[in-house]
């Protein structure tokens, strides 16, 4: 109901900024200040006319306010981290992988260390966590490449088309790779 007011609304506001200019054409404009409110009125009709446009067109635009303000998903997970314990490194492998190789060990370990550096609440994160929820602005390539930097490799994205978000295919995929490259 409400995607219906907003045409209602853009509509009307098309109709009384058409009206305003042409009023403004004949010079009939009692001030300034209407001049200003009709700019303002055009350049948000610009704005939702090329929006929809490119909507109808197909393109995906989410309109959200992530930067300033995390998504709900992002909110609820911070949440659910806070609520659990805080886990080191050695308990973490203990309790998700028990005995590993130290070779593993120092990968698991620069893995959750990275996280560390941008995230307070790493030390929390369990393998079935998406890590896609810990910020907005988080850039999984990043994380991506620095583990394949740290394993001696150079990045490839086909090392990575199993890594489904969460930590433990990371971890998984980081192991294969820390294999594979001590191997060779």
């Amino acid at each position: 109901m409400l995607y219906y007011g907003f045409y209602f609304f853009n509509v009307i506001l098309l109709i009384a900024t058409c009206a305003g200019s042409y009023i403004a054409s004949m010079d009939q404009l009692p001030s300034r200040e209407w001049a200003i409110v009709l700019t303002a009125c055009w350049l948000w009709l610009i704005l939702v006319i090329s929006y929809y446009t490119a909507k109808m067109a197909g393109f995906k635009y989410i309109l959200s306010l992530s930067p300033l303000i995390c998504s709900l998903e992002s909110r609820q997970f911070v949440k659910q981290l806070r609520s659990r314990n805080v886990i080191t490194d050695q308990k973490f492998i203990e309790m998700h992988y028990g005995s590993i190789t130290s070779h593993h060990f120092s990968t698991i370990v620069y893995i959750r260390s990275y996280l560390r550096t941008r995230f307070s609440l790493a030390d929390r994160i369990i393998p079935t966590d998406n890590l896609e929820f810990l910020d907005d602005e988080f850039d999984l390539g990043e994380l991506l490449r620095s583990v394949s930097r740290h394993l001696g490799l150079s990045y490839v994205r086909s090392n990575y088309i199993n890594f489904d978000g969460t930590l433990g295919s990371l971890i998984i995929i980081a192991c294969q790779l820390a294999d594979s490259a001590s191997s060779s």
